[in-house]
């Protein structure tokens, strides 16, 4: 036998020698398939969790009643999701600003420059809030906000002749799959030129802070 065949036949039969063998084979695609079956449940779940899971957002915000003070604003919401959402409590807040018509009389708001939120609510310390309530999908719900408190408040002048606008937002805490979820929001008072003040709507804000899980 050749030397070039030795050298060759030596280096198979070393390979050979040291195949792995079947048990550590067996034990390595054992170990993958149960790392993938892990990775595969935990993706499966999270799946499951996003489609059923609860998911509470306002609908809409309106002016309850008149232009008075108190003025009401009534934030609609519901739960879009399939699971009710458990120990739910809403924290809501909001506030006034000027607004300057336009050389047409429109009652301009400046998106870039007006004063939004910096929503912190859903930051609160849920363990202080021990009247939570089920919020069930599909199922409308509101609650109200009170703005200008003090009878025959100046502002409500302004509301009237839309030199002035209110801002809305909260936050949305609540349970679901046990785990604590924050749907935070934000809307604005829209005056229209030609419509009176009572048809005034309320938008979302091009601006929404606050934690939102």
């Amino acid at each position: 036998m050749s030397v070039e065949r030795l050298t060759i036949w030596t280096i198979v039969h070393n390979l050979w020698k040291r195949r792995p063998k079947t048990k550590n084979i067996l034990a390595v695609l054992t170990a993958v398939l149960a790392v993938a079956a892990i990775a595969t449940y935990f993706i499966t779940s999270e799946t499951l969790k996003r489609s059923q899971r609860a998911w509470v957002s306002p609908v809409r915000a309106e002016i309850d009643g008149d232009i008075s003070s108190p003025l009401l604003v009534r934030i609609a919401f519901k739960n879009t999701g399939k699971e009710v959402a458990m120990n739910m409590v809403h924290l809501r807040d909001g506030y006034d600003f000027p607004v300057t018509p336009d050389a047409a009389g429109t009652p301009y708001i400046d998106l870039q420059n007006t004063p939004w939120p910096d929503n912190k609510l859903c930051e609160a310390d849920i363990s202080t809030y021990k009247f939570g309530r089920p919020i069930y999908p599909e199922v409308g719900y509101s609650d109200f906000k009170y703005l200008f408190p003090d009878k025959d408040d100046p502002k409500i002048g302004e509301l009237r002749n839309k030199t002035l606008s209110i801002i809305v937002y909260g936050c949305f805490i609540y349970k679901s799959f046990d785990e604590w979820r924050h749907s935070p929001y934000c809307l604005y008072l829209q005056h229209y030129r030609d419509r009176p003040v009572e048809e005034s709507t309320f938008e979302f804000c091009p601006i929404t802070t606050g934690r939102a899980d």
